[in-house]
């Protein structure tokens, strides 16, 4: 499964359509991805960090037009402070003949069915439900092959068809970019060993692993963090959109963006996230 990750820079949304005056250089609308099988031609995930501040933002900017020149030496405007919406979406049924679609004429079209007919379920795609890249048989070896566990930093623990490794753990206040005022990054270095899954499993850090605070709030997945290599980019540039084969281990780092000095940190690792929430392993990684 790949990673695509992407930015909505308003400017370059306009294509360079008459703004009518309004500087839009400085506007994103936030940060995102998209993890896809191209091999299957399936969606398995989408997060987005939107910024609904930078759409008010514009509106501001939008009506100030109409009211001419500042004058200068006038108040500046207090700029609008950011407003994150964060969202997630999993999906697990492709294909899944239980799901039921009305379907429009559109639809009846390209599904090859006579748009005269009533409404009805057009199908989508194969009659029984796609394999999930994720749905492979659990390991039935080892202490934590089923439910959650508890692990420490350097110790490899084994959940599920996956024996997992927090090799080690560090804070930096700068990177690619620099985290927002008052946080800073964390970055694991994590090893993932394929031992129960003969068909091989996908690798995905944003899908397989979290990090919560002690409140069990989730901490942003890092961008701009200097993780080196990164998990994600180690696992396409070494297997090319190939499942981590039996008995393959993966090395390679993921960054977070916390509050700066933050205790209490647990990094959870769901080795089928899309099918299995309950069974993974948490690893405090303030020790």
């Amino acid at each position: 499964t790949k990673h695509f990750i992407f930015s909505l820079d308003v400017a370059d949304l306009m294509e360079g359509q008459d703004t009518g005056g309004v500087d839009m250089s400085d506007l994103n609308l936030g940060t995102g991805g998209l993890y896809i099988d191209a091999n299957k031609k399936l969606l398995y995930g989408i997060d987005y960090d939107f910024d609904l501040a930078a759409i008010f933002e514009l509106m501001s900017r939008a009506f100030s037009a109409f009211g001419g020149t500042p004058t200068p030496g006038g108040v500046a405007a207090t700029p609008i402070p950011k407003l994150e919406l964060n969202l997630e979406g999993r999906f697990t049924k492709h294909n899944d003949p239980s799901i039921k679609v009305p379907a429009t004429d559109e639809m009846k079209q390209e599904a090859g069915v006579g748009t005269s007919l009533p409404p009805t379920d057009v199908p989508s795609g194969d009659s029984t439900p796609a394999t999930d890249a994720t749905a492979m048989p659990e390991a039935t070896t080892g202490t934590g092959s089923t439910g959650g566990v508890t692990a420490q930093v350097g110790e490899p623990t084994t959940v599920g068809w996956a024996t997992f490794t927090v090799n080690s753990v560090r804070r930096e206040n700068s990177g690619n970019l620099d985290p927002g005022a008052g946080n800073e990054y964390v970055i694991v270095n994590v090893s993932i060993k394929n031992d129960g899954s003969a068909a091989g499993e996908s690798i995905s850090s944003l899908l397989m692993m979290e990090l919560v605070d002690s409140t069990g709030k989730s901490m942003d997945w890092a961008f701009g963090a200097k993780a080196n290599p990164l998990l994600d980019t180690e696992f396409q540039d070494n297997y090319k959109g190939q499942p981590l084969a039996q008995g393959d281990t993966i090395t390679g780092e993921v960054g977070y963006e916390v509050p700066q000095g933050a205790t209490g940190l647990v990094l959870h690792f769901k080795p089928n996230p899309l099918l299995d929430e309950a069974t993974m392993v948490s690893v405090n990684i303030d020790q």
